[in-house]
Order: C-alpha cells, then structure tokens, then sequence
C-alpha cells in the first residue's frame, strides 16, 4: 500500500479479528459521531484530511499543497475527545479506499515528499 512508513510493527491482519488503529496501511476505524452520523459518510471521494482535538493546528498549507499537486482533498474537523482517542493523533490523512496514508500531531516539515509519495507520484523510481 501507499503509505507512510512509521517504522512500526506490521499491522497484523485477519479475516476474522480487526482491531481498530490509525497506524498508516491500516483500515481507518470506524466511529458513530453525536449526531447520529458515520464518520466515514464524513470522508471523500478524494483523500480526507481528518483535524481532530481541540489543538489548535493551520491545516492551510497542507490542504493548498495537496490541491496545487493535483490531490482531490478535503478537510474534516471533530473536536470529539473519543474520535482523538480512537485515532490518537491530531491529524490524519485518509486515503480514498478509507485506509490511513499519514497520522501525525503536526504538519509534516516534508509535506510535499508525504503528498507525492501517498498519492503515488513519487514511488522512489
């Protein structure tokens, strides 16, 4: 999968356990929001850039970035105490078929390597 290496364990998979992370290269879990809503009815068709928390974090340049490369994104802000414990990190960068591309508590200072390489254009050929 395209994701960002985090240097981490595998994730281990089975067709009979699924237990909910946000590490890069897993299924971004599920979560039912307090108006009755899936979050996953919140993702787009294009990547989603999930803001969770109440830190205060300028998402600007990373969304302008993905646009400018050509990168269908959009953002989504829950301020949700259990939606950040679910995901553990401030930010989170889904990819389109709902796996998790990027997590992070900040921008990435190498946002534009992140962008191409989530979205596949640059492989490292």
């Amino acid at each position: 999968p395209i994701i960002v290496d985090e240097g981490n364990q595998p994730l281990f998979s089975s067709p009979y356990d699924y237990t909910p992370t946000s590490q890069p290269g897993g299924r971004a879990p599920h979560a039912w929001l307090e108006d009755g809503s899936a979050l996953f009815d919140h993702f787009s068709n294009g990547f989603t850039l999930l803001k969770l928390g109440t830190v205060k974090i300028n998402t600007d340049n990373f969304i302008n970035q993905a646009i400018k490369l050509g990168i269908p994104i959009a953002l989504y802000e829950n301020t949700s105490k259990d939606l950040l414990h679910l995901y553990k990190y401030n930010l989170v960068l889904i990819r389109p078929d709902q796996y998790v591309a990027w997590r992070g508590n900040k921008v990435p200072e190498d946002l534009n390597s992140v962008l191409k390489l989530v979205s596949g254009r640059d492989l490292g050929h």
